[in-house]
């Protein structure tokens, strides 16, 4: 497959991402990687189902959710 050739005046230019939320299955591990890996701080934990996580420098946040199991019915 051929790489396409960079488009150096797109019709939606993305110039900053001010925040996005992750969906994981294991918080705890996803928590340790963004932290001790990534080398981002929690700036809030208000409960077992989601943790906000940010640069250290800058505004731009990380919502870290858990995924909720499908409901069978």
């Amino acid at each position: 497959m051929p790489v396409p050739a960079p488009n150096l005046y797109p019709d939606f230019n993305v110039i900053r991402l001010s925040h996005a939320c992750l969906n994981v299955s294991d918080l705890v591990e996803s928590k340790k990687f963004y932290t001790e890996i990534l080398g981002l701080q929690v700036t809030d934990e208000s409960d077992t189902q989601s943790i906000y996580v940010r640069w250290k420098s800058g505004a731009s946040l990380c919502d870290l959710a858990k995924i909720r199991p499908a409901r069978h019915g």
